[in-house]
């Protein structure tokens, strides 16, 4: 981004890279923080948990490494469509000396890096290595297909509560980080509304209900990375009301609502609605245009509240290094120009710009034909059904056809 084109930048312009679904590894990483730099992004949102594998192996706890790093096959497609087992085993860790080395790379580019933990749901690959501690305590592997899983951690369970709380801190050691995304997404209510130990907890603790077990472990568990000088981050899914010590971050546009109430109440805001800067949804789905028309505090007021926004690539097709570039890079330039309060007047005067940038800002020059970046009409419809019942990969590979 030019210098000259910085008027009114958002403190808070992040890229989150989900590698628990799929693993990208060192230089891909280092690369990605290249281009931030390049763009001027400052935050990197490090989704290095989930039900599919837990990226980090730390190193005074060898099951992590040994169960939760990996998964016997992944079972690709989407639910609706076609599906295909992938019966190679899927492993991918960083060691604390390799995340420290990256970090220390980023911070010299002005990026910091923000590693998520998620929970008390998404836990599936932490957990099969520690079952004791999740609703049920039997033994399950790791998550072989994409979803949402109902093997959350035990949160009436104190135990359970302290391994979450010295998991953190051990993650935390690692980046020496200022921010901790905590998750708070897609929580699987059915385990934990069976167990023996979160009914007691809430009886014991007069809660309301298991709404308000799970506050309650929620605010626990930011408390203690205040303690700490740890900053919380956790998604939107369950806070009703403004929270001070917390950073929420909001992912369902359809709670705009909810949002406008928190942002008027001063609720701190990280904007991230999936139909807009989520580059991993097909260009079908999410038009390039759509993310050039991202404003992340659109409805939300003027205010400091919206501290800033994300784009996001949840890498659960991600099949190549290539066509992650084709997925991620335009929508990264579009939200970096809103970030940075440096929109063109025009879409067409952005794609100008675009196709002018591409070399120097992606180190490579990708020509997306508008065709399929905005795909319209019939045309449209036609990719959408392609993309649920045949193929994730179906714009890429026209994609690469068109350079033919």
């Amino acid at each position: 981004m030019r210098k000259e084109d910085r008027k009114a930048p958002y403190p808070w312009r992040g890229v989150l890279i989900d590698e628990s679904r799929h693993f990208f590894g060192r230089d891909e990483i280092v690369r990605l923080i290249g281009l931030m730099h390049r763009l001027g992004y400052n935050r990197l949102h490090w989704h290095l948990s989930d039900d599919q594998g837990f990226r980090i192996a730390l190193k005074d706890r060898p099951e992590i490494k040994r169960i939760s790093t990996k998964r016997d096959y992944t079972l690709e497609g989407c639910p609706l469509g076609r599906r295909t087992k992938d019966e190679t085993p899927n492993q991918g860790f960083y060691t604390e000396s390799e995340l420290k080395e990256i970090a220390g790379i980023a911070a010299s580019k002005g990026i910091e890096i923000v590693p998520e933990i998620d929970m008390p749901g998404h836990m599936s690959a932490l957990l099969a290595a520690y079952p004791r501690f999740s609703c049920g305590r039997k033994p399950f592997g790791v998550a072989t297909t994409w979803g949402v899983f109902d093997h959350p951690l035990n949160i009436g369970d104190p135990e359970a509560v302290a391994f979450a709380k010295d998991i953190v801190d051990e993650v935390a050691a690692v980046f020496n980080c200022r921010y901790l995304h905590l998750g708070f997404d897609e929580i699987g209510r059915k385990a934990l509304r069976s167990d023996p130990a979160c009914q007691r907890a809430i009886k014991e603790r007069r809660l309301h209900g298991l709404k308000g077990l799970i506050a309650a472990f929620r605010g626990e568990m930011a408390e203690h990375l205040l303690s700490h000088g740890v900053q919380p981050i956790v998604w939107d899914d369950e806070i009703e009301a403004k929270d001070e010590r917390l950073i929420v971050q909001a992912w369902k546009p359809l709670r705009r609502g909810r949002l406008k109430k928190l942002a008027k109440q001063g609720q701190r805001l990280i904007v991230s609605p999936f139909f807009s800067s989520y580059a991993n949804l097909p260009y079908c789905l999410v038009p390039l245009k759509k993310t050039y028309g991202f404003d992340p505090r659109k409805g939300l007021g003027e205010g400091e509240s919206v501290l800033g926004a994300e784009v996001a690539y949840w890498s659960e097709y991600r099949s190549s290094s290539d066509k992650f570039d084709f997925e991620f890079m335009y929508r990264a330039y579009a939200v970096a120009k809103a970030l940075w309060g440096c929109r063109d007047r025009t879409y067409l005067e952005f794609r100008a710009s675009l196709m002018r940038a591409e070399k120097k800002d992606f180190g490579r020059e990708l020509a997306i034909p508008l065709s399929l970046t905005d795909p319209k009409g019939f045309s449209r419809l036609k990719r959408i059904c392609r993309y649920y019942r045949k193929s994730t990969d179906g714009e890429y590979q026209d994609y690469l056809s068109s350079k033919e």
